[in-house]
């Protein structure tokens, strides 16, 4: 291992901050910072990072408890930049600790030497020397972070983007004009593939860029990581494209209108070609700006002027699309050709989905508002102190998990289930239980590690197939949704479609609420988790598009 000219991390007062002077140089890099706030610290102990440079190569060595929840412990490098920036480097861990969530990356983050600061970064975990990458971000300062872990194959998401013997390139990227967020891997530095994007409003022009490090336990251990290839420059002018359909969901036979925003971010205009993959079973008419359709394909050769266009088109559902064998999950992809030393830009960063539905909400079978003390003698505790308190339906133990209470017939099959539901602290995970058998046997949806899970538990192990991208908020009252037809499970957020799952495992079950909440975790007398409005209804066949959305 090289080791050059050193850097380390002294503390200071209200923080503990980079004691550098102002000559002091990390590499590409103007300043560091050690992220601890001692009148809020997340742990008992934290030690200074490390930073050794030689040769364009970065030994950085850092500790904290982690950069997750609503603070952050870690050891960050970096320099402020104005308007739109990108970094890019290769990570490979010396050293990750003994934790798997120990953590290296690139990030942009507002207000570097601010512990709650709003950030967003792509880094690679710790276990096996990097198993997995994930992007996190905090949307709102002092708020609670979301992921989203990469994989090579969206959506089927089943081939997990992880480090090679050569470690993992990772980019991150802002586009000022626009307030989106970009994330980036790739296997050899030259061919990039988006882990994913954001749009995030209100940052200030003047934001950091640097590398990231936490050894995510509390203890004195320094992780340690071996950067290089580290590139902070301009970001290059793009096409950004949102696609939006107006509706989420379709029968056979249906039309739904389809509509691109582009935005240019160049100074001149741009000779593109831009293409609109349709899924299967869909066709596609009233092509605007003089596109055309071939092979389930639109394209669209044009003179892209700077700043906003936008280009649409008309799609229409066979009448005999047949979910079976073509699937409830209707897929688009698109992107916009670049010039040939450039990757090309996907539309929205990610495919749109739209789904199939031939099912409604039909009568209430049964409820539960909570509103008497008794009603909880009608629910059966597996794990977890549960309690009506309030008008509510509460959690009280930070036990880990999983926390389960359930209630009606094990028989329970083709059923639509919602509840409002509130996750009161940071370190919990909370949401839905279906077709439940015992501890070991149920369905969940639910917020998990800051966001969305739909997750199966079979002979007591637990798996996570399906993962939608949507930030996890506290201290808000919000709606689960689930609808089971057969083996078909339609998942819904806040009157909103997430996803179609096709699930044999689980044929019928009892239903309830799930709970998991981290050893420690500070609870007060209002508990972890909270529930209410509790209703299970039947589910019958639709026979009118109008009777969407379900609830």
């Amino acid at each position: 291992m090289k080791r050059g000219i050193v850097f380390f991390v002294g503390l200071s007062f209200a923080l503990m901050l980079a004691g550098s002077p102002a000559f002091a140089q990390y590499g590409i890099f103007d300043n560091a910072v050690d992220w601890y706030s001692p009148d809020n610290p997340r742990g008992n102990t934290k030690i200074a990072g490390e930073l050794y440079v030689d040769d364009g190569e970065y030994d950085i060595l850092g500790n904290g408890d982690d950069i997750w929840n609503n603070d952050d412990e870690g050891f960050f490098v970096y320099s402020e930049k104005p308007g739109s920036w990108r970094l890019s480097a290769r990570v490979f861990w010396l050293f990750p600790g003994g934790n798997e969530w120990a953590k290296i990356g690139v990030m942009i983050r507002e207000k570097p030497d601010n512990v709650s600061s709003r950030f967003y970064w792509i880094s690679l975990r710790g276990q096996d020397n990097g198993d997995q990458v994930h992007t996190q971000w905090r949307p709102v300062e002092s708020a609670g972070c979301s992921s989203s872990q990469a994989y090579e194959d969206p959506p089927d998401n089943t081939v997990v983007v992880q480090a090679t013997g050569d470690g993992v390139w990772l980019r991150v990227t802002r586009i000022a004009d626009i307030n989106l967020f970009l994330t980036e891997y790739s296997y050899d530095g030259a061919e990039w593939f988006t882990a994913h994007s954001a749009t995030l409003e209100g940052w200030a022009d003047t934001v950091a860029y640097g590398l990231a490090v936490t050894n995510h336990d509390d203890n004195d251990v320094l992780a340690e990581a071996l950067v290089d290839n580290v590139v902070l420059e301009e970001t290059p002018a793009i096409v950004n494209i949102t696609r939006s359909l107006n509706a989420k969901t379709f029968e056979p036979g249906q039309q739904v209108n389809a509509v691109l925003d582009l935005f240019y971010t160049g100074s001149a205009a741009k000779d593109t070609t831009i293409t609109e993959t349709l899924p299967p079973g869909f066709t596609a008419s009233e092509i605007s700006d003089g596109g055309t359709e071939s092979g389930g394909i639109i394209t669209w050769s044009l003179s892209l002027p700077p700043g906003p266009s936008q280009l649409s088109y008309t799609a229409t559902a066979a009448v005999d699309y047949d979910p079976s064998s073509i699937g409830y999950a209707a897929v688009w992809n698109g992107e916009e050709e670049t010039a040939p030393e450039e990757k090309p830009n996907p539309i929205g960063g990610a495919s749109t989905i739209y789904y199939y539905h031939n099912i409604a909400v039909g009568d209430e079978i049964f409820s539960f508002d909570f509103s008497d003390a008794a009603q909880a003698d009608e629910w059966e505790d597996w794990a977890g102190t549960w309690g009506v308190e309030n008008g509510t339906f509460v959690e009280y133990d930070d036990a880990d998990g999983p926390l389960v209470s359930v209630t009606g017939d094990p028989g329970l099959t083709d059923i639509a289930i919602t509840v409002d539901a509130m996750g009161l602290v940071g370190d919990a995970d909370w949401g839905l239980v279906f077709r439940a058998t015992d501890i070991g046997n149920f369905y969940s949806w639910q917020f998990c590690n800051g966001g969305l899970y739909y997750l199966m538990y079979s002979g007591g192990s637990r798996t996570e197939p399906f993962t939608p991208d949507y930030p996890e908020v506290l201290n808000e009252w919000q709606k689960f949704q689930v609808i089971l037809k057969g083996n078909v499970f339609y998942l819904l957020f806040n009157d909103e479609i997430q996803g179609v799952i096709e699930d044999d495992t689980h044929a019928a079950g009892q239903v309830g609420f799930f709970g998991w909440i981290n050893s420690g975790s500070d609870i007060g007398d209002a508990g972890g988790i909270a529930y209410d409005n509790f209703v299970v209804s039947e589910v019958v066949e639709s026979t009118d598009i109008d009777q969407w959305p379900l609830y």
